[in-house]
């Protein structure tokens, strides 16, 4: 989520919360909106990926 609230695809908020792991703090993130660019970018790659196959269950 930062990389994607630091390039401007994305509105968020991102907070520490209190450390689980021994490796990495744990983070939660609110996404508050895609951006006009995160928009174009998220179609850009579903039209290069084409539908999605359906699942059966």
């Amino acid at each position: 989520m930062s990389v994607l609230k630091a390039t401007g695809l994305i509105e968020a908020e991102i907070h520490a919360l209190e450390s689980t792991g021994q490796y990495a703090p744990s983070q939660v993130a609110t996404v508050t909106c895609i951006t006009e660019e995160g928009m174009v970018e998220l179609a850009h790659w579903i039209y290069e990926r084409g539908p999605m196959p359906e699942h059966k269950l």
